[in-house]
């Protein structure tokens, strides 16, 4: 389908475009808190919710609320003996080797815990067992000319020595151990089943998260046409039906979604007309007009939860476009006269038809914007729902016989299931 960027069309994506600009930087400032504990130095646990950010920044402070009306607090890893997320991310306050003569205290991401401890800090990886050890970052492989004209790859081995040599009491070999999460993770849990002292497994959020929506609701319409600026339409009321797929990143954040709705509804606009018609014979004629038009409609953007976890109101703002499919037009001209005295009524109805792939269809864009809030999660009858209202404006050819220049706002209630 070509688009034909209007300047009426432009003026409704702009906006739309720069508050899905805006919202990650709304989501940012507003921070990702979820559920956690933080660990003071006298040992006391504080459950509360944890501000999930970056590793680069979890590692410099903490940000803590006791519950999610409470004031933030901001812990330094001086202040905390660690902190972590009830999801299976935990940091821990070590003073760590950045390079030969320095050294720091920051929060380090633990990933293995028992008798040798796995740290993580800023894409290095640490050891603990007597004392901490940095492990090298694998460099890239160096090509070595030697005599004769050949040449011979030389790898980075410093972390794999170091680690056989603080592994061997139990046998384990690192050579065919990557310098990767999951491999080292893998090892050092090995080695502690040897020693018998495994005591946590770190789980790892996932990457990407898909949600299916199913959806149903009811739709609210007023309806501008140039073809009947004089005139206008009855708001028209009808049910919509469909559903949706959310995509999230809990790695990332569980508060910011990309959405993809799906609705099909069928439309039904309603005016009347009155005009003098008759050259001779004063006329004067009123047309009943009907146009019913079904629509699938199709929308995209970013959802926004104001609070973590499954229990929030959100946000939802984005692009929607109108496609059509067979659409009816039904007429019914009264026209009245008087002649001689006597009161003459002619009644006259006529039907148009036009189906999409009609060469009389316009194709260009039907392209607007939505917005809705709604609550999300709240349980009913064992069903996860969630409820909202939406707003919808459209302009462009929204229907045969209704010029090239419409335009639509809608007002929908919506509650559905989140499955």
């Amino acid at each position: 389908m070509s688009i034909v960027m209007k300047e009426p069309m432009i003026a409704i994506l702009f906006p739309v475009i720069f508050i899905l600009l805006l919202i990650p930087f709304f989501a940012e400032a507003q921070g990702d808190f979820r559920k956690g504990f933080i660990v003071r130095n006298d040992n006391d646990t504080v459950q509360g919710f944890i501000d999930y950010r970056t590793p680069a920044r979890n590692s410099k402070v903490c940000f803590f609320k006791k519950s999610n009306k409470s004031k933030k607090e901001k812990f330094n890893a001086l202040e905390l003996k660690g902190y972590g997320f009830y999801e299976g991310l935990y940091y821990a306050a070590k003073q760590i080797s950045t390079g030969e003569n320095d050294s720091t205290l920051a929060f380090v991401q633990i990933l293995a815990k028992g008798y040798a401890n796995l740290f993580l800090y800023h894409g290095v990886y640490y050891l603990e067992t007597d004392r901490t050890y940095k492990l090298p970052r694998k460099n890239k492989a160096k090509i070595v000319n030697i005599e004769g004209g050949k040449s011979v790859k030389i790898e980075d081995k410093r972390y794999v020595n170091l680690l056989n040599y603080l592994l061997k009491d139990c046998g384990i070999d690192a050579k065919n151990t990557r310098y990767q999460r999951n491999e080292l993770i893998r090892l050092v849990n090995d080695y502690n089943k040897c020693k018998n002292d495994s005591r946590i497994l770190v789980k790892r959020l996932p990457i990407a998260k898909v949600n299916f929506l199913v959806t149903g609701g009811i739709d609210r319409t007023s309806l501008q046409s140039e073809e009947f600026s004089s005139v206008g339409f009855k708001p028209n009321s009808a049910l919509l039906f469909g559903g949706g797929i959310e995509f999230s990143s809990p790695r990332i954040s569980n508060k910011v979604f990309l959405f993809v709705d799906l609705f099909s509804q069928s439309k039904l606009y309603q005016t009347s007309n009155e005009y003098p018609s008759g050259y001779y014979v004063p006329l004067i004629t009123r047309e009943e007009i009907l146009i019913k038009t079904m629509v699938l409609k199709t929308s995209f953007g970013i959802r926004y939860n104001f609070f973590p976890g499954n229990n929030t109101p959100y946000v939802k703002v984005g692009v929607v476009d109108y496609s059509f499919n067979d659409t009816f037009k039904n007429v019914v001209a009264t026209t009245e006269s008087e002649i001689n005295n006597e009161h003459f009524v002619t009644i006259n109805s006529y039907q148009d038809k036009w189906s999409s792939n009609d060469a009389r269809w316009d194709k260009s864009s039907r392209i607007g914007f939505c917005m809705s809030f709604g609550y999300s999660n709240f349980m009913l009858w064992k069903l996860k729902m969630f409820a909202e209202v939406r707003f919808e404006r459209v302009e462009g050819y929204l229907a045969p016989f209704l010029g090239t220049s419409s335009k639509s706002s809608s007002a929908i209630g919506l509650i559905g299931i989140r499955l």
